[in-house]
This record gives C-alpha cells, structure tokens and sequence, in this order.
C-alpha cells in the first residue's frame, strides 16, 4: 500500500450541555494542547473574538490531537494512533456514555491524504474499543490535486 498522511480531531457536540468540564478531562487524558469550546446560546465569533450575528445552536468541544504538520503513515499509521488514543480515554467511559445518553456525542474526526491508491484496516478490536467508548469515526477523505492542462 502507498503511505498517506493523516490529521485528527476529538470533536463533542451537545444540544445544550457546556462540554468544558469534560472536554477538560479528555484533553487532559489526551494530552493535548488546546481546545476550542462553545456554549448553545452564547453569541457567535470568529476565531479571532470578532462578533458575528447569532448565537451558537449547539454546544462544542474540539481538541487537535495532531498539531503541527500531518502525520505520515509510515512513522505511525492511523489504526496504531486511534489505538492508543481510546486507551487514554477509557478511564473516561462512563463520562463518554453519559455524554451519549443525553443526546450528545464524541467523535474521532479524521482528515485522510492520499497521494495515490491508499488503505488502512480497521480491526474488530480497534472497532469493539471505538463502540465501548461509544466513540463515531467521521472520515474525510483527500485525494491528491489533480492539474488538468
């Protein structure tokens, strides 16, 4: 198989829990850097603070769990990096199906580029780890630029 590069994020949406306090938790357990979170209800801004008309419909955690630049399949491939991201967060379970019991949920969201025919597999156990923790996996997928003459 071609070796491809990948990005992902921890993403948690609600309807209209604040998600901070978990988001906390798990970006602790996941080590990561920084986090973006919004509140339903709370005015609308741009990254950057600036206003912007409305308010937020949902609640939102997100945390980078690959800053810098995109990671490359044959340092650490997808299915070992999601491996050791769901060990860390199963001491979390019960928070995570708490989230999912009052509609909310968490996802892996996951950026994949290729830059020619690619694969992964993702194994029984990666996938029972996954629905334990009740964990989604959104996957977008980029193929590589194409120049038309």
């Amino acid at each position: 198989m071609n070796p491809y590069r990948y990005r992902v994020s921890l993403r948690l949406r609600h309807r209209d829990a604040d998600l901070s306090l978990i988001g906390a938790r798990l970006g602790e357990a996941l080590a990561t850097a920084g986090s973006v979170h919004r509140i339903a209800g709370s005015p609308r801004v741009t990254p950057k603070g600036t206003p912007l008309p409305g308010t937020y419909r949902e609640s939102t955690w997100s945390a980078d769990l690959t800053p810098g630049p995109q990671r490359d399949s044959r340092e650490q491939d997808l299915e070992s990096f999601l491996a050791e991201r769901l060990q860390a967060l199963s001491p979390h379970a019960n928070a995570l199906r708490a989230l999912r019991e009052t509609n909310g949920e968490a996802a892996f969201f996951i950026g994949l580029f290729c830059d020619g025919n690619s694969g992964l597999v993702l194994t029984p156990e990666l996938m029972t780890q996954t629905a334990a923790l009740g964990i989604a996996l959104g996957f977008d997928i980029y193929p590589p630029d194409r120049v038309t003459n």
